[in-house]
């Protein structure tokens, strides 16, 4: 799964499994956030900075735009030979 700040979306996903008695899926995440910074260098690295600095289209806090401008940057750096590491946070 990818996510911008995945840490604060993997709480609230563990958070919510919990409270409805479900089991944790334990899938792997990718922080957008983390990639914009170490693969490009981007600070600030919130969303909007993010998606301005590639060119992304976003209509910050709408959920769909917000996912597809996370796969967006994930496209983005398989485009600059990125992939990921078995290690993904």
């Amino acid at each position: 799964m990818a996510a911008h700040n995945a840490s604060f979306d993997r709480g609230v996903l563990a958070s919510s499994c919990r409270h409805a008695r479900l089991s944790y899926p334990g899938y792997p995440f990718l922080c957008t956030m983390e990639l914009a910074r170490n693969l490009w260098g981007i600070y600030p690295t919130k969303l909007p900075d993010v998606c301005g600095r590639l060119g992304i289209p976003l209509k910050h806090h709408d959920a769909l735009s917000d996912a597809r401008a996370c796969a967006e940057i994930v496209l983005a750096a398989f485009k600059t030979g990125w992939r990921p590491s078995l290690q993904l946070s």
